[in-house]
């Protein structure tokens, strides 16, 4: 997501929701710099690019400030479509085969975008029963299921293991 939301309140009132990504715990002003000071790209891609993600505590927040249905209603769609897979667009077969290069040098990114190791086409159906596992916590527990509990110790692993900062 975004990371912001902008909802128009009935009587033409505005609220505007932030809820941007934040720097790990330990990430530091100049991690980014070489030592020539110059801009090294562990900002864009892998472990060290990552910030702790807002998206769901900001949906939650939004939710319980303007939601009319229950939060399970909303997420179970979601967690049908990880599990269950749907048809890969045009749009998004050209887009996965144009970005290969970023997730080429990661595993778990090649299991998951890659079709059994080729590119996917238009038509195939792309299922991510991991995103469905957390998006299934997050329907049953709200953001606590995120950044608590299994995914947040499933995150905290894979990012140690990695190199990463998130904790």
């Amino acid at each position: 997501g975004c990371g912001f939301m902008l909802v128009r309140m009935a009587g033409g009132r505005s609220v505007f929701l932030d809820f941007r990504e934040r720097a790990p715990l330990a990430a530091t002003r100049d991690m980014y710099l070489d030592e020539k000071g110059q801009a090294r790209d562990w900002s864009l891609v892998g472990y060290l690019a990552a910030g702790v993600p807002g998206t769901v505590k900001g949906l939650e927040a939004a939710h319980a400030r303007f939601g009319r249905m229950p939060w399970a209603g909303l997420v179970s769609p979601a967690v049908r479509l990880a599990r269950e897979g749907f048809p890969v667009s045009y749009d998004l077969a050209r887009s996965l085969r144009s970005h290969c290069d970023l997730f080429e040098p990661f595993p778990d990114s090649r299991r998951i975008f890659l079709n059994r190791g080729m590119y996917y086409d238009p038509g195939d159906r792309l299922i991510q029963t991991d995103l469905a596992g957390t998006l299934d916590r997050i329907e049953k527990y709200g953001a606590k299921g995120f950044y608590e509990g299994e995914t947040a110790r499933l995150l905290a692993e894979d990012m140690k293991a990695n190199g990463g900062l998130i904790t």
